[in-house]
C-alpha cells in the first residue's frame, strides 16, 4: 500500500508539472488539455513501404487496448507550409531516439490536404531520415478532433500510457521544446518510477493467467 501511494504521488508530481507548462499560451487552440483523454484514430502512413503496415491506428499504441506496454506517445502535427514545423521535428526526433528504448513511442502526423503538399512533406521527411511513424491525415479528419476552429501549428501532444493528455505544446518555438524535453528527462529518469508501468506488468500477468 506505501509503495503505490508513493507511486501515485511520484506521477501526481509529474502531472502537476505538465500542466504548469502547458498554459493557456503553450495550448492554444487546442481541443485537447492535460487531463483530458485522447481521441483515438486510425491513419495510413505518409509515404507507403513494402512490408510495412498500411494503416496504423494509435489503439494499438497507447492506452488501455495497446499491443504492448508504452510509458508515453509524443504526437506532433506538422504541414509542408510550416516552418516552424520543420524546425521542431527534428528537436522532436532527438527525444524520441533517446527515450525510445526506455517506452517512448511517438507519431508525426502530416495534415496537408493537396497532393503536391503531401509530396514536399514526404520529401522533408525522407531527407531528416525519420525513425518515428509518419502518417497522413488527408482529410483533416483527425486534426478536426484535436484544434479548434484554426489549426496552430507546430502542434505536440505529450501522452500517458493511460491515454490521457500531459502536456500541450502548440505554436512551436524554443520555450516549449525545451519545456518538453525537461518533461521527458524527468519522466524516464532513473529514479523516476510510475504507476502505470506497474499496472501494464500486473495486466500483462493475469493475461498469461
Amino acid at each position: 500500500m506505501r509503495t503505490a501511494i508513493i507511486l501515485e504521488a511520484l506521477f501526481f508530481i509529474i502531472l502537476s508539472t505538465a500542466s504548469v507548462y502547458a498554459d493557456t499560451d503553450s495550448s492554444a487552440g487546442s481541443r485537447l488539455q492535460p487531463g483530458d483523454t485522447i481521441e483515438y484514430f486510425g491513419l495510413k502512413p505518409l509515404i507507403k513501404t513494402e512490408g510495412n503496415p498500411m494503416f496504423i491506428n494509435i489503439g494499438d499504441i497507447i492506452g488501455p487496448t495497446a499491443k504492448q506496454p508504452n510509458r508515453m506517445l509524443l504526437i506532433s502535427f506538422f504541414a509542408s507550409w510550416c516552418e516552424a514545423c520543420k524546425n521542431e521535428l527534428p528537436q522532436i526526433e532527438k527525444y524520441y531516439r533517446d527515450y525510445h528504448e526506455k517506452g517512448l513511442s511517438s507519431v508525426y502526423i502530416c495534415i496537408d490536404t493537396e497532393k503536391e503538399g503531401a509530396a514536399k512533406a514526404g520529401k522533408f521527411v525522407t531527407a531528416q531520415k525519420f525513425s518515428a511513424t509518419v502518417l497522413h491525415d488527408s482529410y483533416n479528419i483527425v486534426a478536426r478532433r484535436y484544434f479548434k476552429d484554426e489549426f496552430i501549428l507546430p502542434a505536440t501532444y505529450l501522452i500517458g500510457a493511460d491515454g490521457k493528455v500531459l502536456a500541450v505544446f502548440t505554436g512551436g518555438g524554443n520555450k516549449d521544446v525545451e519545456a518538453l524535453g525537461t518533461l521527458l528527462s524527468s519522466f524516464f529518469s532513473p529514479e523516476t518510477k510510475h504507476p502505470e508501468e506497474v499496472n501494464a506488468k500486473s495486466a500483462a500477468g493475469e493475461k498469461e493467467r
